[in-house]
């Protein structure tokens, strides 16, 4: 056997010293690819918690110290390692907002300052009013936005030179941009913006100046009259003529307008009924509605809904109330409205939902997780039932250890609703497709 060449084992020995660089290289390139995304992780992490926590300075130490030093923070102990950077765990509805309590003059700074568009007095208080919760109410606040639209229609001037059907939309933009701000508009309140749009884009270049407002503003007044005041009347003789001559106990659940109407119409008309208003925190809106009835001369019972299971078995009715009505015939209702509907199904009481057309949406939500509304932290924190208990106050809802979620909606399924009252008619929840489709004529809608 013929021994190596020189050559050829000078050969051998630089493909091995290539190989071995090669490998050093490739170990060097991953070293430099987890070092920049650790430096990364820390960076992010330190800039997001520096201003909330005076300890982020401290865990950042401890991610940064060797194997077997102490942990600088409970917090750090409770974070995944993954391919070597800590991660912060997931926060619980962490798709809703947090709402946080601002005085008035505070709130008023924000507005004016959050645009570079002037924002009509109208507009900034009723801002305030929603943001506050002072003004509650699908039907509410759709006629409380439409209003304050109104007076910017009024008090609008179009520029030389512009068309007042496009530079108006352009003007509202910023005023609908600081309601949205204030709270998320609902469907009620979207619809209605979206018809005053289409709207004002149908103007006629032709008309004067004065002509033109004076028509957009007969048209506010359109909808609020047709879609919301007339729609209501027609839910109040669906109801009637659903509640039996006497004997009737109807069930309803925190407050909605219309079921309030219905039902001090129907008393009105002669209907002799007993209503239970089951209610709930942290807003306890049924004691609003409960008021009005005893003020109507209604005989009532108040229960909380805690209480629901023992005064089901009495009630005959289920009316209930909703912010929107979804596609698929599910509720997106005040938080608590799910339980009430599950229960009255459970027990066999039929459940009618009051809801006007334009609070009908093409919106489907597979649960009240996908897309809700964070309440005011204090309201859930503040109430105890008990005085002489310490109550939290607005600087403690600031500790890092503390997280506070107050859900305003969830979403009830429709096979728990037994039919729908509009100004269409009584329907099944599974109608809503259909009544969305004959609607859809409307450009607008």
């Amino acid at each position: 056997m013929s021994q190596p060449g020189e050559a050829e084992v000078k050969d051998a020995a630089t493909k091995a010293a290539d190989r071995e660089a090669a490998k050093e290289a490739k170990k060097l390139a991953k070293e430099a690819k987890f070092a920049k995304k650790s430096a990364a992780a820390a960076s992010s992490h330190a800039a997001s918690s520096s201003s909330s926590s005076p300890s982020s300075s401290a865990a950042a130490a401890a991610h940064q110290a060797p194997p077997g030093a102490p942990i600088a923070s409970s917090e750090d102990s409770s974070r995944e390692k993954r391919d070597g950077v800590y991660e912060e765990p997931s926060r619980l509805f962490s798709n809703v907002a947090d709402r946080h309590p601002r005085s008035h003059d505070a709130f008023l700074a924000s507005k004016i300052g959050s645009t570079h568009a002037p924002l009509h007095p109208s507009i900034i208080r009723l801002s305030f009013l929603i943001s506050t919760f002072n003004l509650m109410g699908a039907s509410a606040r759709t006629i409380g936005v439409l209003g304050a639209f109104k007076d910017v229609v009024r008090d609008y001037r179009t520029p030389k030179g512009a068309v007042l059907s496009r530079d108006l939309i352009g003007k509202l933009a910023p005023q609908i941009n600081a309601l949205v701000h204030a709270r998320p508009l609902g469907q009620g309140v979207a619809h209605a913006i979206r018809y005053l749009k289409y709207e004002v884009s149908l103007l006629d270049p032709s008309l004067a100046q004065e002509q033109a407002k004076q028509h957009i503003i007969s048209r506010i007044d359109h909808f609020i009259r047709d879609r919301i005041i007339l729609a209501s009347t027609v839910i109040q003789n669906v109801i009637y003529q659903k509640l039996r001559a006497a004997g009737e106990v109807v069930l309803t659940y925190g407050r909605s307008s219309v079921v309030e109407a219905s039902l001090i119409s129907a008393s009105s008309r002669g209907k002799s009924f007993r209503v239970i208003v089951v209610d709930s925190g942290p807003l306890y809106e049924g004691r609003r509605t409960l008021a009005s009835l005893l003020e109507a001369g209604i005989q009532c019972e108040y229960a909380l809904l805690n209480s629901l299971p023992g005064v089901i078995g009495d009630a005959s009715l289920a009316i209930l109330g909703t912010a929107s009505l979804l596609a698929d015939g599910s509720l997106y209702a005040r938080a608590g409205t799910a339980s009430v509907a599950l229960i009255a199904h459970a027990k066999g009481v039929p459940s009618i939902v009051a809801c006007e057309t334009f609070k009908f949406s093409e919106r489907v939500q597979l649960d009240a997780l996908v897309g809700n509304e964070a309440g005011d932290p204090l309201n859930l924190l503040s109430f105890d039932s008990a005085a002489a208990n310490p109550r939290l106050r607005p600087t403690d809802l600031q500790a890092p250890n503390l997280g506070v979620k107050s859900l305003l909606y969830d979403l009830t399924p429709a096979r728990y609703i037994t039919a729908v009252a509009s100004e269409v008619g009584l329907n099944g929840p599974e109608s809503v497709g259909v009544i969305l489709r004959d609607y859809k004529s409307t450009p607008w809608n």
